[in-house]
């Protein structure tokens, strides 16, 4: 039975000249010109628009406690959307618009405490708090209570910026992939993991250690089965017994401390043999992926490569993608069990849940529309499924030559349309079919047809997924900690430079929050009409000139940033932003020099030459990779 509603080529993050483009863009694949390729791949990204900036949410997410003046309020709700508005479209976009923001006033604030403010906290200051269960962030602004003036304001702005635009997108979508993960410091000491991951590594162990074997057989013999003809079904019962009893805080402590010498006996032999434990570890996520298919197949040539150069980054690139699978298909499970019948009228939630899931899917990427069954399709949509061999046939010759190419061929056309985000997509179109029914109180009807079968049947395959998923995300991920815990690096991981994390959020932070300022502000029509762009920039380039001359610091980092922004002139942010999300070796190095101890007697005018020269060469490097993006060599 065929879904309602054609899908509209736009929500898919598509172009309306989508097939002529397509049609341009093998052409000069293959003839061979790299800057026109270059420059189409740069449009072609650029005319990936995302959904428009709503900024009424925005505004109803923030909150006045306290004697908050009412000028100073009506201003800030004007402003602070305007800036997240301007900043979103640079690509410093926030994935999620739920976050909040609470401005107190200084009395409220310290009501609320109980104590006064802290002796030498310059104010207005903000703070920042996450919820771990929504990922949902609450900005906390204490006011100083001054007078209300442009400055006043302004000030307020810059710290908000600086947590949300900061501290926040930094957290989100910058510092949580891959490439800085790597670069973090090893933290040392001792690998900690919670009693669910304990007992999900040691069901998931390739061995079975003596003292876990004695127990499987004395389990065996409970229920009646032969532990010789049977071990895997009498080890799968074992822990999902002991899952049962963990849920209900029922768990034997003899039990609990088996499982935390079996996780200690794992974790010593991942110590001892680092590459074994990588390579184990890796097999295992292979293997599940053959099953499931959560590695996006369009990523297959990069974990290609990450596998054979960089092992230790390729799982951390795919312990991301499992959290990732993990997170929707368990919140699925979830708000499906919540409207089982019986159940109450349908949290206004759950639709909120299924939007976002499918937004995310689209915007990273990871589904493509017209490949979705039984859907009506809008007519752009149609021309893409035609041209879909021809994506597959691209992807084929990002991989290594293959001995038969046509099964190939067959292989890759399979795995990418029914991958495991194709498949998740189809089912949230469903789920949200059967809300919208629910509220229209068609809900028996729906139930007996077709889609609902369907979408039952695919949870219960998710739900019964689950426990592989994490059992595999425990295993990677105390693999990793193992590695990063002192004992099993190499020499030359441990002296390796590390990307200084700390140092470079602060200088982020305060370049960020100003330039935003500086640059969105004189454009926001009616939010604070006095602003002095050209003043508040030379105060703060002044202010940082002078740091710069009293030595090293954040403020060397924050000069090459806002360098590095003007000489890309109104592309600035958007470059600056790609090269944080994307880090190459030279980014790296540029930033790690910008931060370094100078040469001794070296003056701050040759500091800020030798700033402008790295900011110079980042730019360099970038052209060079973008001319050669996806061009094969001649």
């Amino acid at each position: 039975m065929a879904r309602s509603g054609p899908i509209d080529a736009g929500s898919g993050r598509s172009t309306a000249d989508g097939e002529d483009r397509f049609d341009a863009m093998l052409e000069e694949r293959f003839s061979g010109d790299r800057g026109q390729m270059a420059r189409q791949l740069a449009e072609h990204d650029r005319a990936q628009v995302p959904a428009a900036f709503d900024r009424d949410h925005v505004r109803r997410k923030i909150r006045f406690r306290g004697q908050v003046p009412e000028p100073l309020q009506k201003a800030l709700r004007e402003a602070i959307p305007a800036l997240l508005a301007w900043a979103a479209e640079r690509g410093l976009r926030l994935r999620d618009l739920n976050h909040e923001v609470h401005i107190l006033a200084k009395a409220a604030y310290e009501a609320e405490r109980g104590s006064p403010v802290p002796k030498g906290l310059s104010l207005p200051a903000a703070s920042f708090q996450l919820n771990q269960l929504y990922r949902i962030y609450t900005v906390r602004v204490v006011l100083s209570g001054r007078a209300v003036t442009t400055g006043e304001a302004v000030a307020v702005l810059r710290v908000v910026m600086s947590r949300m635009l900061g501290d926040i997108f930094l957290r989100e979508e910058v510092l949580s992939g891959g490439a800085y993960r790597e670069e973090m410091a090893a933290r040392g000491g001792d690998v900690s993991a919670g009693l669910e991951e304990k007992i999900a590594l040691a069901e998931a162990l390739d061995t079975t250690p003596p003292g876990l074997e004695q127990a499987l057989k004395a389990h065996a013999s409970r229920i009646a089965m032969n532990y010789k003809r049977f071990p895997d079904k009498v080890r799968k019962a074992y822990f999902q017994e002991m899952a049962q009893h963990l849920a209900q805080q029922t768990l034997d402590p003899d039990r609990e401390a088996l499982v935390d010498a079996v996780f200690q006996e794992a974790v010593a032999g991942y110590k001892s043999d680092p590459e074994g434990a990588v390579a184990s570890a890796i097999a295992a996520v292979e293997d599940l992926n053959r099953q499931m298919n959560f590695l996006p197949p369009d990523e297959a040539p990069h974990h290609r490569a990450l596998r054979e150069n960089n092992p230790v980054h390729f799982l951390r690139s795919a312990k991301l993608r499992l959290e990732y699978v993990i997170e929707v298909l368990s919140s699925l499970a979830e708000d499906f069990d919540d409207l089982e019948p019986g159940s109450a009228a349908a949290s206004p939630l759950i639709e909120e849940h299924l939007d976002g899931h499918m937004t995310e899917l689209r915007e990273q990427n990871l589904v493509r529309l017209y490949l979705i069954p039984n859907v009506k399709l809008s007519d752009e949509l149609e021309k893409k499924r035609s041209a879909f061999p021809f994506e597959v046939h691209a992807l084929l010759q990002r991989m290594p030559p293959a001995d038969n190419p046509e099964k190939a061929f067959r292989t890759w056309h399979k795995r990418i349309s029914q991958s495991l985000h194709q498949r998740l997509y189809a089912v949230l179109l469903d789920f949200k079919s059967w809300v919208r029914n629910r509220e229209l109180g068609r809900d028996s009807a729906f139930r007996g047809g077709e889609r609902y079968k369907s979408l039952k049947g695919q949870i219960a395959n998710f739900k019964f997924r689950l426990p592989f998923l994490r059992a595999l995300n425990a295993r990677v991920g105390i693999v990793l900690d193992s590695l990063e815990s002192g004992s099993g690096g190499s020499a030359a991981e441990e002296e390796k430079t590390r990307f200084p994390i700390e140092q470079f959020t602060q200088a982020w932070n305060y370049f960020v929050a100003a330039r935003v300022i500086v640059e969105a502000l004189p454009g926001a029509e009616g939010v604070l009409p006095k602003f002095d762009s050209g003043r508040y920039r030379t105060a703060l380039d002044d202010t940082v000139s002078r740091a710069i001359a009293k030595g090293p610091g954040i403020h060397h980092l924050v000069w090459m940033l806002n360098r590095l922004c003007d000489l890309c002139g109104a592309e600035g942010l958007p470059v600056l932003t790609d090269l944080i999300k994307h880090p190459s070796g030279t980014f790296r190095f540029a930033v790690g020099q910008a931060l370094a101890q100078p040469p001794e007697g070296a003056s701050a005018q040759a500091r800020l030459e030798q700033l402008e020269q790295w900011a110079s060469l980042v730019l360099q490097a970038r052209k060079r990779t973008m001319e050669n993006t996806n061009v094969p060599s001649p």
